[in-house]
């Protein structure tokens, strides 16, 4: 007997931060627990590709930042 629906439970990509499902590869990047599992980037287009390695190189800086800052005042 179904009773109710769940709500579906998601994590952060660790690479680029995105909401993952749980135990999914993230379908922006590709990534699956630190490691490249899917070539996301092989199935764009030139422009997209840019585009979307610069998003990511974006949010990599930014976390890093965030990270240096953190150690800085500790």
């Amino acid at each position: 007997m179904h009773l109710f629906l769940k709500n579906p439970s998601f994590s952060q990509c660790a690479k680029c931060g995105k909401p993952v499902k749980s135990h999914h590869a993230c379908p922006f990047c590709g990534h699956y627990r630190g490691k490249e599992a899917v070539d996301v980037f092989s199935r764009l287009d030139r422009k997209q590709r840019r585009d979307r390695e610069s998003e990511i190189a974006a949010q990599t800086a930014v976390k890093e930042t965030k990270t240096s800052e953190s150690e800085a005042v500790n």
